[in-house]
């Protein structure tokens, strides 16, 4: 491993990162716009976002909650987040999206994926209506309630709600942001497979979704 790659991998330089934007010590410096932040990244990184995450497992570049972000006001061009918005509780959500919604610049892009509580409720009704499952067809109702529910393997696997379009829509409108709109795409700027991309018989398991501040 050369000096860069340790840097890179090395808690110290996350926790140098995480002092220095959640102090507020980037308010002493002239903070250049951010290009993107990539909330709740996980193990895979978006080149040129800051990725942020709250497990020392990841492979962050921030360590701490992407519920308490600390931005400046109008710097973030986009933020995009997989899976996350399904583990804010729900007392918190209106706060949190207010948070970004203040850190991205005008004309900003969120994009925000969670599970598609339509298309699971769907699947999980087809699939239970034998009285005896085959461990493969167990096995498929597992991943739904999984997806459903969290997996529950650690503190932060848990889901504090579900969502439609519907019910997304009317977060997003409450705070502000406007053409909201369903995504099958990915964005170009993302070069990996996440949990956006879950499918299951041709369903998504996934709702994809774009909004501008």
């Amino acid at each position: 491993m050369n000096l860069k790659t340790f840097w890179e991998a090395h808690v110290f330089k996350r926790l140098l990162n995480t002092l220095f934007y959640h102090s507020g010590l980037y308010k002493l410096f002239k903070v250049k716009a951010i290009e993107g932040l990539h909330l709740g990244c996980g193990s895979c990184k978006i080149e040129g976002f800051i990725n942020i995450d709250a497990s020392l497992e990841s492979k962050c570049d921030v360590l701490g909650s992407v519920q308490k972000l600390n931005f400046p006001d109008n710097s973030v061009k986009i933020i995009y987040n997989s899976h996350v918005f399904e583990h804010i509780p729900k007392r918190r959500v209106r706060k949190v999206l207010s948070r970004w919604y203040r850190a991205l610049k005008p004309d900003g892009k969120i994009y925000i994926c969670v599970p598609d509580l339509e298309n699971l409720c769907k699947l999980y009704l087809e699939n239970i209506k034998k009285e005896k499952l085959t461990q493969e067809e167990w096995e498929k109702i597992c991943t739904i309630t999984n997806v459903i529910y969290g997996g529950q393997n650690n503190k932060y696997d848990f889901h504090y709600d579900g969502y439609s379009f519907t019910t997304i829509k009317y977060w997003l409108e409450e705070t502000g942001f406007k053409n909201i709109k369903k995504i099958d795409e990915k964005p170009d700027f993302i070069n990996f497979n996440d949990s956006s991309g879950y499918l299951m018989d041709g369903l998504s398991l996934s709702l994809n979704i774009e909004a501008t501040k």
